[in-house]
């Protein structure tokens, strides 16, 4: 009877390592960006890196905005506030490449140097079922003030 006993306790330890280690195989890493040096956490989502302008960059009535996307249509929106939320510039450019591939921007972009020290740079997608931006890349930026 003990053998018995014994065994089933064994077949069950045996059984929840057995489902244990096949539940934790087939759940999916998630994707993550490319590793790139040029790109930190703040600067890039999945779907879109920005390689220009960096945190904190100083800017002065212009900005290179250069990066990748893979977006719809390749359609890249950028739009540059000042630190009251104001907003500055509201345009887009189109990403170089086919359509679901990682794909190279770029966008000069000039504006009037506001009040404020500081702004935030968007760099986001127009979602393809129009439900809002998504993808959005925030980088905060500092205005040299004239």
């Amino acid at each position: 009877m003990k053998l018995n006993k014994r065994l089933f306790i064994l077949i069950a330890i045996i059984s929840l390592i057995s489902i244990t280690a096949l539940g934790c195989a087939s759940e999916e890493e998630p994707i993550a960006p490319p590793a790139n040096e040029d790109t930190d956490a703040s600067t890039s989502t999945i779907d879109i890196i920005v390689n220009s302008p960096k945190p904190s960059d100083v800017v002065d009535g212009s900005i290179d905005v250069i990066g990748e996307a893979r977006v719809f249509e390749n359609n890249v929106r950028i739009r540059l506030k000042d630190g009251n939320n104001r907003t500055l510039v509201d345009t887009f450019t189109t990403a170089g490449g086919d359509a679901g591939e990682l794909s190279p921007f770029s966008k000069n972009i000039e504006f009037d140097t506001p009040d404020t020290a500081e702004g935030v740079l968007e760099v986001f997608e127009d979602s393809a079922n129009d439900t809002g931006e998504v993808n959005k890349v925030t980088i905060r930026v500092i205005f040299q003030n004239q």
